[in-house]
């Protein structure tokens, strides 16, 4: 037997009990009869439709408002929705009308205008747009964009089951669609493959709100006696009425997530057999449906389906992060370079805590001793104070990356680097897998540890006698050790193993980039519009918009600031004389790169066309704030632009007036272009005139942009060069093509230099150029030293000259370092261009002669030491202690001392340097001294 739903004609089948829910909208059925009544109940709710069926059928001739409306589209929980065409323009919408039933339902009424206004606050590329609300002959309506695709209900349909990638992808749209309702607290709480619509390039949008919940109004419109959503994809508190917050649409996103995989829903049967079973059971495994899903996917798919909410992700966010590896589209593994620069930030960190510490405890054991009379507790108490300090330093590594790792799934380094470490479910993970992983980096496998062990305890007597070839030794031991497996790990990673080391592998962890889940607010400090009161002859209303101000005037053209009550959003209205022409062949554009045209008609003579607000300022006032002002910030808002006239080009949507004044960037960066300058700002720019063509006009439109951002920017010099190349094609539509294509390819590259990137250079640095070159400085000073003998002290120019002539030359020849080869960076000079191989070398050079100058001093200091050292003990096993040995011991601890203040002194200036590049990432010291700047290539 079967029965069809009042409320959205969802055709319900059963065998013995009758159902008191709609399984599609969740409206109740009131009824419990018996089997043997179950046709006559048929009966009555086929005659309860007839009026909307009727409706229906002739829907091609009615008029609703300014809308004719054409075919059904499909019934939703509380109405009928059909495409529909505005009169006057042709503009193509979906019009959804309240179901007549409903109509006369006060509280069915009021979750109807609910929906359009918590619709019309979320404004974003993965949601549909709402344009207007309003009500004809007592029937409510409101008018949305229409998708010109299908959904993802119509998508399954055809193919049964979607592919893993694509359905993760078609997910992280949903997702990113629902964290902009979520952040201005709306919750869905009906989010299911027919309310995902797909676009013309295969990106989804989520759409109809009528459930949603605002928790900052916290309006209570659910009816009593039914639950809120559709039972396949409803959460259990949603079932039982309980509350809800943003984990109820966690439920709903993994729940849809496991419909697309699997081809059907978690829970089948009748819908008082899904309700049980929801608020009951264990929803089945996804691995049990589909064999080739990933088991760590099928774990995250679990956990969105658990029955209590505190077991869920607790945001979409979280989900997000969980579920990018998966996805085809997204790139959430990042590059080696972040990933070591990260790891070089918490080396240097904890190495030189390790140095204050073993610095303090060898002064500890200095003062508590009476070695310096017996000559086989000297090497005893410096072996130890070696062993003490290697235990101390290799203990402190690794329990940092234990506990950072592990627990909190991210280190300082890994914070400053935008990076987290998770496990197989997205999570940060665990004191366990945190030990296994930094057991292998930076713990080496034990390796310096052992090697530690074995020389402290199997050869004694070698360590009751110090010297600077047995340090040297260890040195190049310790480093070996600590240092290969790091290499090893770094060879294994590869785009097959998702960019895993072996410490990732063997622990079952992976590092992902944290992205920005919503566009920043970057644009904080622009200059806003403020509007001025309206003249008393002005009109307090426009169509259904009530007058606030006056953002602009110029003669009869005039910009108002108005609100739409019914959908409580603010509108902007263009209002000229219609003698200057009508926008009615461009109201029909539905792109997110243009403002949306809401409403539009005439008063006393003129026409008004009303807009969405745009939260930001013009390009060319944006470029006032040099802070801001930069290729990162801008680069998504010049694509949005290229996309844009791109798409006008393709459908004749193009402006017949173009100038610089109608790009405007909004405050989360995204670009938009305007139908015609604010009228305030005609002119201000290099306003184009419409005699030339199309394709010349957006062509000046997008060289204006970029003059305007070569003259206040500095760039990349990838950018450089195809803006430059972009000057040189034809000024045509594939031009126009071609910037999009190449902008969508810079996208995952480093776009500008700024205090996170300088750390990570500087991370990377210390990790590779730090270690090189001191180590090949100190080699470099023992055979210097063990050659030659101690020399007077100023005599040390001659290696610091041979150590700076090396530096300059690895400048001049890689052009600024072997770091900025790895992490693409290029050295600029004042002009915008590639700086000469002279001053990269002579920046280099400055860069590392405070690193040459403090070595050398180190090196000479070593040497000393240990021949102080040796002669005391030579004196010592003498007995003797003559006057001139007395003179010189005294002589060369005044050279130590002079030597320590050297390196000092050296190492402070390189520390400052490293400050005050961060604090000027794109110039430093050595920048300002050369005249260079640094800029991603």
């Amino acid at each position: 037997m079967e029965i069809t739903c009042h409320s959205c004609g969802h055709v319900i089948r059963f065998n013995e009990s009758v159902p008191r829910f709609c399984e599609q909208c969740g409206e109740q059925l009131n009824l419990n009869p018996s089997p043997a009544d179950a046709p006559t109940i048929l009966a009555e709710h086929r005659t309860f439709r007839a009026a909307d069926t009727a409706t229906e059928t002739r829907s091609d001739d009615r008029i609703i408002g300014r809308y004719r409306l054409g075919k059904s589209l499909g019934h939703g929980g509380m109405g009928v929705v059909y495409e529909a065409t505005e009169i006057e323009t042709g503009r193509r919408v979906a019009l959804k009308l309240l179901s007549s039933g409903l109509a006369r339902d006060k509280s069915a009424v009021d979750r109807f205008v609910r929906e359009g206004q918590l619709a019309a606050q979320v404004s974003h590329p993965r949601t549909t747009f709402i344009y207007e609300a309003g009500e004809h002959t007592g029937q409510p309506f409101i008018v949305m964009e229409l998708m010109p695709g299908r959904t993802l209900e119509d998508e399954l349909t055809e193919q049964g089951h979607l592919p893993v990638g694509r359905a993760v992808d078609h997910i992280l749209d949903v997702i990113d669609g629902l964290i902009a309702a979520h952040q201005l607290d709306v919750i869905h709480r009906d989010v299911k493959p027919s309310n995902c619509f797909l676009d013309t390039d295969g990106r989804v949008k989520v759409g109809d709100f009528g459930l949603s919940k605002s928790l900052v109004t916290d309006v209570s419109l659910t009816r009593t006696g039914s639950f809120m959503g559709t039972p396949l994809y409803a959460a259990p508190e949603q079932i039982r009425g309980g509350p809800v917050d943003q984990r109820t649409d966690v439920y709903a996103v993994g729940a849809t997530l496991f419909t697309l995989i699997a081809g059907k829903p978690a829970f089948e049967g009748d819908a008082m057999s899904v309700t049980a079973q929801i608020v009951s059971d264990a929803a089945p495994s996804l691995r049990s449906q589909v064999d080739k899903v990933p088991r760590a996917l099928d774990r995250i798919v679990a956990r969105t389906l658990a029955k209590d909410p505190d077991a869920r992700f607790q945001t979409l966010g979280d989900l997000r992060h969980a579920l990018l590896p998966f996805s085809h589209r997204h790139r959430s593994l990042v590059e080696v370079a972040r990933r070591s620069a990260a790891y070089m930030i918490d080396y240097l960190m904890i190495s030189t805590l390790v140095q204050v510490v073993s610095g303090l405890a060898g002064a500890y054991i200095g003062a508590r001793s009476e070695f310096l009379g017996d000559p086989e507790s000297l090497g005893s108490q410096v072996s130890t104070l070696i062993f003490i300090s290697g235990v101390i330093g290799w203990v402190g590594l690794f329990v940092y990356f234990a506990v950072g790792d592990g627990c909190f799934g991210r280190t300082l380094g890994k914070r400053l680097m935008k990076l987290r470490v998770v496990d197989a479910d997205g999570q940060p993970p665990g004191m366990w897998r945190g030990c296994v992983r930094s057991f292998i980096i930076p713990g080496a496998l034990a390796i310096p540890m052992i090697g530690l062990l074995l020389r402290f305890n199997l050869n004694p007597d070698a360590l009751r006698l110090v010297n600077m070839e047995l340090v040297m030794r260890s040195w190049l031991f310790d480093r070996a050790t600590e240092w290969l497996p790091v290499l090893i790990c770094l060879i294994t990673m590869r785009h097959t193993n998702g960019l895993r080391g072996i410490h990732g592998i063997v622990s079952g962890t992976r590092v992902i980039r944290i992205d920005d889940l919503a566009r920043r607010n970057l644009w904080i400090h622009l200059p806003t519009l403020e509007a001025r009161p309206v003249t008393e002859d002005a009109p307090e209303t426009i169509g259904p918009f009530r007058i606030r101000g006056v953002l602009a005037r110029e003669g009869p053209v005039s910009v108002l600031l108005a609100k739409d009550e019914s959908l409580d959003r603010e509108a902007w209205i263009f209002r000229f004389p219609t003698s200057l022409g009508t926008l009615q062949k461009r109201a029909d554009v539905n792109r997110h790169g243009r403002l949306r045209c809401l409403q539009h008609g005439e008063i006393d003579g003129d026409s008004w066309y009303a807009y969405q607000t745009v939260d930001g300022a013009q390009f060319s006032h944006a470029a006032g704030q040099t802070d801001l002002f930069c290729w990162e910030n801008t680069r998504q808002a010049v694509l949005d632009l290229a996309c844009e006239l791109r798409a006008s080009l393709g459908d004749g949507s193009l402006p017949q007036q173009l100038s610089i004044d109608q790009f405007w960037i909004e405050r989360s960066g995204a670009g938009k272009l305007l139908e015609r300058p604010l009228p305030s700002s005609a002119g201000s720019g290099s306003e184009l005139t419409g005699d030339e063509p199309a394709e010349q006009r957006a062509y000046h439109m997008l060289d204006s942009v970029f003059q305007l951002i070569l003259e206040k920017q500095i760039l990349p010099e990838r950018v450089r060069q195809f803006i430059a190349e972009f000057a040189a094609r034809p000024k045509n539509a594939e031009t126009i093509s071609w910037i999009v294509e190449q902008l969508e390819a810079s996208s995952e590259k480093l776009a500008s230099i700024n205090w996170d990137t300088r750390l990570g250079v500087l991370g990377a640095t210390v990790g590779i150029e730090w270690v090189v070159f001191s180590g090949f400085t100190l080699f470099s000073m023992y055979f210097y030293f063990a050659a030659i003998g101690l020399l007077p002290i100023w005599k040390m120019i001659v290696p610091v000259v041979v150590l700076s002539l090396v530096f300059f030359a690895i400048g001049y020849w890689l052009r600024g370092g072997p770091v900025f080869q790895f992490m693409t960076i290029d050295v600029q000079n004042r002009q915008g261009g590639l700086a000469s191989r002279w001053r990269c070398g002579f920046r280099n050079l400055i860069a590392w002669l405070p690193l040459a100058v403090c070595m050398s001093c180190t090196a000479a200091l070593a040497a000393v030491s240990f021949d102080l050292m040796e002669r005391r003990q030579n004196e010592n096993s003498n007995q003797l202690i003559s006057e001139e040995a007395g003179l010189g011991i005294e002589q060369d601890s005044t050279i130590m001392l002079t030597l320590a203040v050297i390196a000092v002194v050296f190492n402070l200036v390189m520390y400052v340097g490293a400050l005050y590049s961060i604090v000027r990432p794109q110039r430093g010291i050595q920048d300002l001294m050369v005249g260079t700047r640094l800029v991603p290539k």
